[in-house]
């Protein structure tokens, strides 16, 4: 008998065998056969009930090998069942990850280049705002009294290179003291391509 099996069949045309044994052998035929389905071998010794038990024994064997092979079958499908259902969570898991990486990335993308470009625009203005300042406070600035004392260039004539100095004002200063000093090395290299050439105006540009 197959493990955890709990049932078995008889045919009904036994009875056309059974009919013919007297009780006690028939009796006898049933105890054989639980014993038989239960495992415990049995091994008839009265000739009558020896010959009405082995068709039954045969045929509970091919009962046994057929239970077998559908049990293997039932294994198997199973088995392709859950393979199955595996291969196509994993599909539908690799299909929901591609989706929300590819989200992801597209929603950082536009983050990062909304606040880059907010970022940036907003540092430009700020700096664009500062040099402002620091243009309209450079012709009345302490500045420009201490470069025309560095310089020995009149501060009248400081002021006629500011429009010049303009054209070149970049938005990468650090602070202010890099923006006069580019005014100031400006200051030095019109003055001396005037004194070079007396002829040109003192503002004419390089």
């Amino acid at each position: 008998m197959a493990e955890n099996k709990k049932s078995f069949v008889l045919y009904t045309d036994m009875l056309l065998t059974i009919e013919h044994l007297p009780d006690e052998v028939a009796g006898q035929l049933l105890k054989t056969v639980l014993l038989y389905v239960n495992d415990k071998n049995p091994e008839p010794t009265d000739i009558l009930l020896k010959i009405a038990f082995e068709p039954i024994k045969q045929q509970l064997k091919r009962d046994l090998r057929k239970y077998e092979e559908k049990k293997k079958n039932w294994s198997d499908a199973g088995k392709a069942s859950a393979a199955s259902k595996k291969a196509k969570t994993e599909i539908q898991q690799t299909s929901t990850n591609v989706e929300n990486v590819a989200t992801e990335s597209t929603v950082n993308v536009n983050d990062s280049v909304t606040v880059n470009v907010n970022d940036t625009s907003l540092k430009e203005k700020k700096t664009t705002n500062i040099i402002d300042v620091w243009m309209g406070d450079l012709p009345n600035s302490t500045h420009l009294e201490t470069i025309s004392r560095d310089l020995k260039i009149p501060i009248e004539t400081l002021k006629t290179y500011i429009p010049e100095f303009r054209k070149t004002v970049s938005s990468e200063y650090m602070n202010q003291s890099k923006f006069i000093d580019h005014f100031k090395r400006l200051s030095r290299q019109i003055f001396d391509k005037n004194k070079t050439n007396p002829s040109k105006k003192r503002n004419q540009p390089l």
